[in-house]
């Protein structure tokens, strides 16, 4: 008879996520790629290998690890097709065409990580960190913390927030993920990662600070993507110089939605070949052709440029009233947002943004609740603001698409 694969499971890089192994004459699954195979999490075996994975490196003297995509880690194991979404538009090799509820966030998984939690805990010296990946939703992500996760990504600025949102949707959100919360844990904010379009891509260039500048005065762990800190913004490439999977397996007509080599491109050190990052002839990825004047040794040294200010938000994620201030977000007529983090009513930190096109005279003072002068610490690049100088905060100009510290 015709070989069929066990179920309609999808890869998320297109098609069956099965394949099939003429050494073996079986099947074998694989969720991403099919040089990716899958391996059997119910296996006793298996999960005490991967717990002497971990002690390998624990000896070596790692300090923490790091999951990607845990919550596709375990399958249930009745191997039952997963429901088709009605009308997506999608071609139905596409993984968006089913509810992964049988291939993802399964309860076993949660159960696997905190026997992970366990070993890392029974080594010596100090205490090691575990950050997971997990695109998911909020319910499912705090609960990541309960099984021993320290870092469980919150991807809110990238798959719940963009550049169409408004001051309140972001208030809403943030809102609702620091109550939700454990006690004693810590919340994290992710700018940007390799599966992404880049932060000054997603939201515009002139908004390439804003959120690098929320995730360093918002409480808790802010984590940038390399390139970040230089507003390093995708590269368009076309179908021959692809080579992401994902993109590669949609085709030349849907590779551009899929790909994520746009946001992979070689960092761009200087305005050397190939952006100083190899001194060989050709890179995995193209250059992004704008490396000659967007680059690091450019940057350097310059207090107004991208890196400059990637400094000084990183000095200021240590400050005392970053770390344990209260946090208060305050919509200001629909155009702007504010975030106050106040210490002991002694200390005032104030991220201030602009979410127009236009210049807007903000009365931060009364909407905020802050002194009336404040001086500026940072502001987004090119906002033409001054780092060090006073503001009337009563009738503070906030330039079209700017961001600014105040403190």
């Amino acid at each position: 008879g015709t070989r069929k694969p066990p179920n309609n499971w999808l890869s998320a890089f297109q098609g069956s996520a099965w394949t099939w192994s003429d050494v073996r004459k079986q099947y074998y699954l694989h969720q991403f790629a099919a040089g990716q195979p899958d391996l059997n999490y119910r296996s006793s075996a298996l999960q005490e290998e991967m717990k002497n994975v971990l002690r390998f490196w624990l000896k070596l003297g790692v300090d923490g690890i790091r999951i990607d995509t845990i919550p596709n880690l375990i399958e249930d194991s009745r191997f039952l097709d997963e429901p088709k979404i009605p009308n997506t538009g999608l071609p139905d090799t596409d993984p968006g065409t089913l509810q992964h509820i049988y291939t993802a966030d399964q309860d076993e998984t949660y159960d696997i990580l905190k026997s992970w939690r366990q070993v890392l805990d029974s080594s010596n010296g100090t205490k090691k960190i575990i950050l997971t990946e997990a695109w998911t939703s909020l319910p499912l992500t705090i609960k990541y913390y309960t099984y021993g996760s320290n870092v469980p990504f919150n991807f809110m600025f990238i798959n719940q927030l963009g550049n169409w949102s408004t001051p309140l949707d972001f208030k809403r959100v943030i809102d609702r993920y620091l109550n939700s919360i454990p006690s004693g844990q810590q919340a994290n904010w992710v700018v940007g990662n390799h599966d992404s379009h880049r932060s000054g891509s997603r939201y515009g260039e002139q908004r390439a600070n804003q959120i690098p500048m929320l995730a360093a005065v918002l409480p808790g762990v802010g984590v940038l993507y390399n390139g970040d800190e230089i507003g390093m913004i995708d590269r368009q490439l076309t179908w021959a110089e692809t080579v992401d999977p994902a993109g590669c397996n949609a085709g030349p007509s849907r590779y551009n939605v899929t790909s994520r080599d746009p946001e992979r491109t070689p960092f761009q050190w200087d305005a050397t070949n190939n952006a100083g990052f190899t001194t060989g002839n050709k890179t995995w990825l193209p250059v992004h052709p704008n490396y000659k004047t967007l680059n690091l040794a450019a940057q350097k040294g310059v207090s107004t440029s991208h890196y400059g200010l990637t400094k000084q938000l990183v000095l200021l994620k240590k400050d005392q009233i970053i770390r344990t201030g209260s946090t208060q977000l305050v919509v200001i007529g629909n155009d702007a947002l504010g975030v106050v983090r106040r210490l002991d009513f002694s200390r005032t930190v104030v991220l201030l943004i602009n979410f127009t096109n236009k210049q807007l005279k903000v009365d931060a003072s009364s909407w905020l609740n802050i002194p009336e002068v404040m001086s500026v610490y940072v502001a987004s690049v090119g906002s033409k603001i001054t780092p060090g100088s006073r503001v009337n905060t009563a009738a503070l100009n906030l330039p079209a698409a700017a961001s600014i510290i105040l403190k």
